[in-house]
Order: structure tokens, then C-alpha cells, then sequence
């Protein structure tokens, strides 16, 4: 097999790589925005829908970060307003991103492609 072939072989391999590790079961939901009040008295204080922090659970090796109702919103005479904004991704992340970015997994997880990726294009160019 020329080295033309070799290359396109091994270019196809990494482009489905790529395919796999962006997959759509890494990011399954679009961004939503969520609210953090800080600095709120006990006197002026009251908690509402839609206004809450973002709650990060793993369940099924699944990380998911979700907006709670847990903001405590301060009421003015101008209007109903959280004291500070926090934007949480709501996005389901599998579980071996979650530990790439925090960098626990980055070995193991890039180690298991390659191998995958080595076992293929030996078998194809070898037979």
C-alpha cells in the first residue's frame, strides 16, 4: 500500500476520532441561564421559580448540571431582581469529559482511542 493510501487511511481514522469524542452524548441540552443572589437580608428576602444556582449531580457515570430554585430574590420598589447572575451550561457531560477537564482522565480516555485507532488501521494495512 502506497504512502498516499496510508495517509487517507489514517486521516478517515482520526476524522472519526474527532466524530466520536464530540458525539452528541456529551452536550445533550442547550445553555440556560441561572441566578445567585449574595448579600440578601432575612427582611427583604423571598425565593421564586427560575431563580436558583446550579446543582452539579453524577449519576450513571453522567454529569449533569441543572438550575435549582435556590435564590433568595430582593424586592424594590423599582421591581423583582436576583442581588448577582450566574450562568450554569445545563449540559449533560459523559463522565470521562468531566474527568479530562478536571484532569484525571485525559490519559486513560486518549489511551483507549488510540489503541482502538492503532488495532484498526493495523488490520486494514497489514491484513
Amino acid at each position: 500500500m502506497d504512502n498516499a493510501l496510508k495517509f487517507i487511511v489514517i486521516s478517515l481514522f482520526l476524522l472519526l476520532f474527532t466524530l466520536n469524542t464530540c458525539h452528541s452524548r456529551y452536550y445533550t441540552r442547550k445553555p440556560i441561564k441561572c441566578f445567585v443572589c449574595t448579600n440578601c437580608h432575612d427582611d427583604n428576602q423571598e425565593i421564586v421559580d427560575e431563580c436558583g444556582g446550579c446543582k452539579t449531580t453524577i449519576k450513571n457515570e453522567r454529569m449533569n448540571k441543572t438550575c435549582v430554585s435556590t435564590c433568595n430574590i430582593v424586592r424594590r420598589n423599582v421591581g423583582t431582581y436576583c442581588c448577582s447572575k450566574d450562568k450554569c451550561n445545563s449540559m449533560s457531560v459523559g463522565y470521562m469529559m468531566y474527568l479530562m477537564n478536571t484532569g484525571q482522565g485525559t490519559y486513560y480516555h486518549l489511551r483507549n482511542h488510540f489503541l482502538r485507532l492503532e488495532s484498526a488501521v493495523n488490520s486494514f494495512v497489514f491484513g
